[in-house]
């Protein structure tokens, strides 16, 4: 379903007062993901008779994040974990009668990154939750969930825009370097690498910039591995959806290969230079390219070096 259909859902089910308390919400957690999770909250704490209007204090409160009684919990760390003390501080506080006598929300971004003792703990506020208290876990990796979690949670895959949580321009970055042609050289194909390397390093740096500019005055006391970690996190999440959006272009050509369903391609807006890419290449070789990228998305995983990867990886893709 699309995030509007998301949305209703939802809002239905707090209508019949049927809603229920923890949802895996199976989304890009930055953008798709934390998007409906505002909506939904707004929907549950705003003032006014048609809910949510957008404009009253608790409306806006959930939009800065700043509610009481909603508490947003990410990645701190620069290894993307988040820790079982973040995880008992947010229980703490979620066991606490509610600031406005209403709802009291707990929203996880990136949920799978949710170490084995935070996840252990996290369990067992599910299996006796407070009452009138929603749980939203954010993640576009579910299978990295405990089992135990998933099956004490309603799920939602959701999708948005594209489906690969990148914006218009970042997206439009990408298939311009993918749709490049290389002539088969091998200097050629490496300067694709090299070329999305410097759009990595140019996303790194705005990222910096933007949390750098988003210390106010109460948080003029952040110390430097906090922001760095704060960085690095964001950046992950980015360069993991960068990897997935050329993942998708592959496997378009793959598909492209095997005479597929138009309507099943991914990359729609570059149809002809994905039909371009496949005229000229085998199955056995459309299929090796996907399982590169596969490849380097686990390389990468596993913290090797981007340029490494990058040079091994576009070494074999057209």
């Amino acid at each position: 379903m699309n995030a509007d259909q998301a949305y209703s859902y939802i809002e239905r089910s707090v209508a019949a007062q049927r809603l229920a308390q923890a949802y895996v919400v199976v989304a890009p957690p930055r953008g798709v993901g934390d998007a409906l999770a505002i909506r939904v909250l707004m929907l549950l704490n705003c003032t006014e008779k048609d809910a949510p209007c957008g404009c009253c204090r608790a409306c806006l409160s959930v939009q800065d994040r700043t509610h009481p009684d909603v508490h947003w919990i990410e990645p701190q760390m620069k290894s993307r974990v988040i820790s079982v003390k973040q995880m008992r501080g947010i229980q703490k506080q979620i066991y606490e009668t509610s600031f406005s006598g209403g709802w009291k929300a707990c929203v996880i971004i990136g949920a799978d990154c949710l170490n084995p003792s935070a996840a252990n703990a996290f369990l067992k506020t599910l299996e006796e939750p407070p009452e009138k208290t929603l749980f939203l876990l954010l993640t576009d990796s579910p299978q990295r969930l405990l089992p135990t979690i998933i099956s004490r949670c309603h799920r939602m895959t959701v999708t948005g825009g594209d489906g690969d949580g990148l914006d218009d321009d970042l997206r439009t970055a990408v298939t311009d370097i993918l749709a490049s042609r290389t002539g088969g050289g091998g200097i050629q194909r490496l300067a694709k690498g090299d070329r999305l390397a410097t759009l990595l390093k140019a996303v790194k740096k705005r990222i910096s910039d933007e949390e750098n500019a988003a210390l106010d005055d109460e948080e003029a006391n952040v110390d430097s591995d906090t922001l760095a970690a704060r960085v690095s996190s964001r950046y992950l999440e980015v360069r993991e959806a960068i990897m997935r959006s050329i993942l998708l272009w592959y496997r378009d050509i793959l598909l492209l290969c095997c005479d597929a369903d138009p309507t099943w391609i991914h990359h729609g807006v570059s149809t002809e230079q994905l039909e371009a890419s496949a005229a000229g290449i085998t199955y056995r070789n459309a299929a090796a390219q996907v399982r590169a990228v596969e490849q380097m998305n686990r390389q990468l995983g596993m913290n090797m070096p981007e340029p490494l990867v990058f040079t091994v990886g576009f070494s074999v893709l057209d």
